[in-house]
């Protein structure tokens, strides 16, 4: 069996073109081909064997430890009340003295009449903070993603990281499965020259709607980019025709 060139492990290629055990991209022919994908089979290892569960299951409870007796303390003796001290003489408050403020000066009508009253400067209105503006979608197709990738790595992962994107691309792999929570598209491109598909996760409230889909469709699809040169893929995605 052929080696993988960065892991140096026998290996065989996955249908999205990667090693099976590190992910890197196999694009020679001479690799055995696995009908499973890069990401199915890492998840497979990483789900725990009935075995181990069966190994948890037998450990015993640890025995539970006897509560220590109870040390009976000695109630402790009364002590001697002590003898009531004479009671000193209450002594009684001086009455206070009352204060006799100043008379409030009066103001006359005249000059009421003569002072004058400062204009009370206008209220400037609140400046409202302005509304977070909505990442605007970027348009393109699984061809035009994967030419971004091809031309440079580190600049497609920064303009395209997070970012919501549109995209169009045929329908290469329906999987729609209650039981499992799964339900996603793979898409390609049109001329089928990229070695990999973009996978689009949708909600399982969708999974009627991706049902009724078939595969060499055209679609439109938007979501969140939240994937790389291995693993292109898009979440929270919806179908938009």
């Amino acid at each position: 069996m052929a080696s993988c060139p960065n892991c140096g492990r026998e290996t065989a290629r996955t249908s999205d073109w990667s090693c099976q055990w590190c992910g890197y991209p196999l694009l020679s022919g001479s690799f055995k081909k696995i009908d499973k994908t890069y990401q199915e089979l890492k998840e497979e290892r990483m789900r725990p064997s009935p075995e181990s569960e069966g190994e948890t299951k037998l450990k015993s409870a640890p025995e539970l430890e006897s509560e220590p007796e109870e040390e009976e303390v000695p109630e402790p003796e009364p002590e001697p009340e002590p003898e009531e001290e004479a009671a000193e003489p209450e002594l009684k408050p001086e009455p206070e003295k009352e204060v006799i403020s100043d008379p409030e000066p009066v103001i006359k009508e005249k000059e009421l009449l003569e002072l004058k009253l400062e204009p009370v400067p206008a209220m400037e209105p609140a400046i409202e903070p302005a509304a977070e503006t909505v990442d605007a979608a970027i348009t393109l197709t699984v061809s035009g993603l994967v030419s971004e990738y091809e031309s440079d790595v580190q600049a497609a992962e920064a303009k395209f990281s997070n970012r919501v994107l549109r995209l169009t691309g045929i329908i290469e792999r329906v999987e729609v499965k209650q039981n499992l929570s799964v339900n996603y598209l793979v898409l390609t491109a049109d001329d089928k020259v990229i070695f990999q598909g973009v996978r689009c996760n949708f909600g399982m409230q969708y999974s009627s709607e991706i049902g009724r889909l078939n595969v060499g469709q055209t679609v439109t699809v938007q979501g969140r980019y939240d994937g790389s040169i291995i693993n292109m893929s898009l979440r929270d995605c919806t179908l938009i025709n």
